[in-house]
């Protein structure tokens, strides 16, 4: 099993901007460290890749919900996608909302995703995403963005890869910033995955892989009903928290239920948890 799992987390380079906030998209992702580039077999595809649009064949909604305390949400993101595999047709539409109030003045986005994917003449799913965001700081006046999203996956086997340029026209976004992200996973059977992201913020820090950030997630499916995550984040800040969660599966896996928490083992960050409803309609 070891020769299996283990070259499954291979690492992979990648250079991001940063950011504090954290993604309010699907709790499943959020149970394993956010390591969601190389998940497109997820609804969450819309957010984190547009090309996994390609390996989707059917309809599907996410609502999620993100609390840094108990009480009203923080964040919120509702995904929706409807792609017809053989006809290669469908998009995808996300709206999401985030608040960061980690550093201060602290700020809140709102952003609007419309995303879609082709089938490049040599196999290689290609995805576009055109991007609204609408942000406000404490200290600044409200503002709007129009950028857009370059990703791509190549799946082999059970293995896949994913790359994904956020933001990439840079539209000055702190919350939503221009980003190169990649990603690898593999699924067992369907009853393990294995998912890995590192990222770095610019190319000198490849010669310093200290200051990367590194995102791991492992899920373990035990039956049609119940699944368990976890993961580990070091982000590039070098704050490290674990994160964990589960799901609930209905209506013969096409209605999901799933549970993530983030933990600060030192107490130096808030802990958080994300609640997500996921329906699939082949």
């Amino acid at each position: 099993m070891n020769k299996i799992i283990v070259p499954s987390l291979l690492i992979l380079m990648c250079i991001t901007g940063v950011s504090q906030a954290y993604e309010p998209v699907n709790a499943r992702v959020q149970a394993m460290g956010g390591a969601g580039i190389a998940l497109p077999t997820d609804v969450a595809t819309v957010f984190y890749n547009p090309a996994g649009l390609y390996l989707q064949d059917r309809i599907a909604l996410d609502l999620t919900l993100g609390f840094g305390e108990f009480g009203w949400p923080e964040n919120w993101g509702v995904s929706y996608l409807k792609y017809v595999r053989s006809a290669r047709t469908g998009a995808g539409i996300g709206l999401y909302r985030i608040e960061d109030s980690s550093l201060p003045p602290g700020g809140d986005a709102v952003a609007a995703i419309l995303a879609t994917v082709y089938r490049t003449p040599i196999g290689i799913p290609l995805g576009f995403s055109f991007k609204y965001i609408n942000e406000k700081w404490a200290d600044e006046d409200r503002k709007g963005y129009f950028s857009g999203d370059l990703g791509i996956v190549l799946p082999y086997k059970s293995w896949l890869l994913g790359l994904n340029f956020q933001s990439f026209t840079d539209p000055g976004s702190r919350l939503f910033p221009y980003r190169v992200l990649c990603g690898v996973s593999q699924n067992l059977g369907g009853k393990i995955t294995a998912a890995l992201q590192i990222g770095v913020n610019d190319w000198d820090d490849l010669k310093n892989l200290n200051q990367a950030e590194y995102r791991l997630g492992l899920e373990a499916r035990f039956s049609r009903a119940l699944s368990l995550a976890g993961g580990w984040v070091q982000d590039s800040t070098k704050e490290k928290y674990w994160t964990g969660g589960m799901g609930l599966y209905s209506d013969g896996g096409f209605a999901r239920l799933h549970l993530a928490y983030h933990w600060y083992p030192q107490g130096t960050g808030d802990d958080r948890l994300f609640l997500s409803y996921n329906y699939y309609l082949n």
